[in-house]
């Protein structure tokens, strides 16, 4: 799941500023690599930060609760969509 985050987060965040959601700084891509830099080092650090400061268990645990909350809230929205 640590890596899903490292992985899909940045471009998340270069989406979302692309959108005008978030600042611009994350919407600037490396013109060598072509990937969101900025999105990436926070990311990061963030991903760091929070292994280091969290037991395993704890994180382990809300990690399971939120892949649950994220599947009860895409079955809930197919539900919806169907019903209309």
């Amino acid at each position: 799941a640590t890596f899903a985050c490292l992985m899909g987060q940045p471009r998340i965040f270069y989406s979302m500023a692309q959108d005008g959601l978030l600042f611009k700084v994350y919407g600037r891509v490396n013109p060598k690599t072509g990937v969101p830099t900025v999105g990436t080092v926070l990311t990061g650090v963030m991903t760091a930060l929070i292994a280091c400061l969290i037991d395993l268990e704890s994180l382990a645990n809300a990690i399971s609760l939120g892949t649950l909350q994220v599947f009860t809230f895409v079955n809930a929205g197919v539900i919806l969509l169907r019903m209309q």
